[in-house]
């Protein structure tokens, strides 16, 4: 009886150690370092997916748009009296491709994301974070930079780069939950991990925003120049990453003494390898399933919209390219999230 109250005793001891121990004093740290550039990454991935929802519609020949709203206009989406076939952007769109291709090319991309995403977490355990999740952006933003070369050569060759393109992207968000397991305290997780997460809808608004005037504009051919910059940006970040990164506080060359420490008490050391995993267990779990269910009909919603939502507000209810960046009316939903996400960091 006595050897377990001393077991008690000793874990209620490590317990109010672990509250106890205070930040770090220092404003700006590692660990800050790492959320502004994982904020910034997943700006980028976001970026580099939702590109080609809005870029498609100033790629497309006008036959086939003339021919998409004479289908939906009949069906009860009437073109309004003040509609300007003239006003409709400066793009003439170069590609012949009818409904159907159109939506094998924009669901292209999730072919090889579902492979990864599944996986992504696992790899960063045993390749490192820094890896996995680097070489994900920056083989993306290659691929991104191919894309108007490719899809000038080859319909079919630009959907093998943005399956591939989906193929690297998928271990971002799984390589991303465990590197901030590995580097911030339970106590500041949400708030950090909210931050982070929160370049989704920053990297969705400002893509649509951007592609839609550049797409618009001259610049570099218009929507060839939506990939390009992006692809560029993709690479500087991809630079800054390899540089600022450690896939752990005890790796970091750089990191004060106080925010080490800091972190170890509440994250815990480095293991050398990865643990194994009970899988039977995980996949005969019932809230393991239930958040898989509620996943899917999430993500299912989330990238139809994202996904189609530009060119449904350019073919079915008018609006020129232009405008349905410039008037936010692609970004609302987006910006909602931003803000709610925001509310939840200011309240904790």
């Amino acid at each position: 009886m006595s050897k377990k109250n001393d077991q008690v005793a000793n874990s209620t001891l490590v317990l109010l150690q672990h509250h106890n121990l205070p930040r770090p004093k220092e404003l700006w740290g590692c660990r800050h370092t790492l959320a502004l550039l994982g904020f910034l990454g997943l700006s980028l991935v976001y970026a580099m997916r939702v590109n080609l929802s809005v870029a498609i519609v100033a790629m497309v020949k006008e036959n086939n748009t003339a021919h998409y709203n004479n289908t939906y206009d009949n069906d009860g989406c009437p073109v309004p009296d003040d509609y300007d076939d003239n006003d409709s952007g400066n793009y003439k769109g170069e590609f012949d491709w009818d409904d159907g291709t159109q939506g094998v090319i924009l669901g292209s991309f999730f072919y090889g994301y579902a492979v990864t995403n599944f996986i992504g977490g696992r790899m960063a355990e045993y390749l490192g974070v820094k890896i996995v999740f680097g070489i994900g952006v920056l083989l993306n933003s290659i691929f991104t930079l191919l894309s108007p070369v490719c899809v000038r050569v080859s319909t079919t060759l630009f959907i093998i780069i943005r399956i591939l393109e989906g193929f690297t992207e998928g271990v971002t968000f799984p390589a991303m939950n465990f590197l901030l397991a590995s580097w911030v305290p339970q106590t500041e997780r949400p708030k950090f991990s909210t931050l982070v997460y929160t370049g989704v809808e920053f990297g969705t608004v400002a893509t649509m925003a951007a592609t839609g005037w550049l797409c618009d504009s001259d610049f570099m051919g218009g929507w060839p120049s939506v990939f390009y910059i992006i692809g560029v940006l993709g690479v500087v970040w991809s630079i800054a990453w390899f540089l600022l990164v450690f896939n752990h506080p005890q790796l970091h060359p750089r990191i004060s003494e106080e925010e080490r420490e800091y972190i170890l008490h509440y994250c815990g050391k480095k293991t050398e390898k990865a643990l194994p995993l009970p899988w039977k267990a995980v996949f005969t779990s019932l809230p393991v399933w239930a958040i898989i269910v509620v996943h899917f009909g999430i993500n299912w919603c989330f990238y139809t919209l994202l996904t189609e939502l530009p060119t449904y507000l350019d073919k079915i209810q008018h609006f020129n390219l232009k405008n349905v960046s410039s008037s936010s009316m692609s970004q609302q939903l987006y910006i909602c999230l931003w803000i709610f996400k925001q509310t939840f960091v200011l309240r904790n």
